[in-house]
């Protein structure tokens, strides 16, 4: 699914006091007076109030942000590569979980493991009440399941049924993790709490580099009740790495990913390093 642009542009704009900010700002117009590279946009999916919000971001810089009600919306977003934060394949039981949760829950120690949240079985995801995921699953997996991690369970559902109506979307929507991202491109965790006032500057502070979030955040008028500022900065990076990753490639969390029982692969996407 190979995108044209985002619906959405922003225009350039040299007026900032900083200097990082400024050189970026004059690469992106010479790219685009060069126009030596193919186009790509990249989408980072993030789960809200609202239900999702979309970011997406091409190879010029040039963002567009959107809440979308459903996922299966996603289909009239054109892209090359589309990243959310949302498993994708599911166990069906045993006392295991999902290695790549391992992996990267390992990856992201000390400060930031527990935002890997374990990952009910299928059948305690299309229950109807906490109770009834809560039963079910002790009895799949032998382990409870926290309110906090059930809190998702119709986002994972709805993700899980459209791959399994739309197969074809395998081949571009992809599972990743925000604190991964993040790690990939400041070198190692996150140190704060994306929450906190200084989790959220060292976050965009790492994004400044690759597109103005600045710029996007400022201009964004979603309602606080639909979206928090985490999310837009969750789907911003998740972008940012389809980015890198369509300039450089992709690897998987792990490097082999084993599949569910509907033939959906269990990993963590982000890029390959230069």
């Amino acid at each position: 699914m190979l995108s044209d642009k985002p619906d959405k542009y922003a225009n350039f704009d040299f007026d900032f006091k900083d200097t990082k900010e400024i050189e970026n700002e004059f690469l992106r117009v010479l790219n685009r007076l060069s126009n030596n590279d193919k186009l790509h946009t990249s989408v980072g999916i993030d789960s809200c109030k609202y239900g999702w919000v979309v970011v997406s971001i091409n190879s010029l810089g040039d963002y567009n942000a959107e809440l979308i009600k459903n996922i299966d919306q996603i289909l009239n977003v054109k892209a090359d590569i589309y990243l959310i934060d949302m498993p994708i394949g599911l166990l069906e039981n045993g006392t295991d979980e999902r290695l790549c949760d391992k992996l990267i829950r390992r990856m992201l120690q000390p400060n930031r493991g527990s935002s890997v949240f374990p990952v009910p079985a299928r059948k305690a995801i299309y229950t109807n009440s906490y109770k009834e995921a809560l039963r079910m699953n002790k009895e799949l997996t032998g382990k409870g399941l926290s309110k906090q991690s059930y809190a998702i369970t119709p986002k994972i559902k709805e993700v899980d049924e459209f791959l399994l109506d739309h197969k074809y979307a395998t081949n571009c929507l992809h599972e990743s993790h925000p604190e991964v991202c993040f790690a990939e491109i400041i070198g190692s965790p996150c140190k704060y709490n994306k929450k906190s006032a200084d989790g959220e500057f060292e976050r965009i502070n790492a994004l400044r580099q690759y597109f103005n979030i600045n710029k996007m955040l400022s201009e964004i008028k979603f309602p606080k009740k639909d979206v928090a500022t985490d999310d837009i900065i969750d789907a911003s990076v998740l972008a940012v790495i389809g980015l890198l990753g369509l300039k450089n490639g992709f690897k998987t969390i792990p490097e082999n990913p084993p599949e569910d029982n509907h033939g959906l692969k269990m990993s963590i996407t982000v890029m390959k390093r230069d």
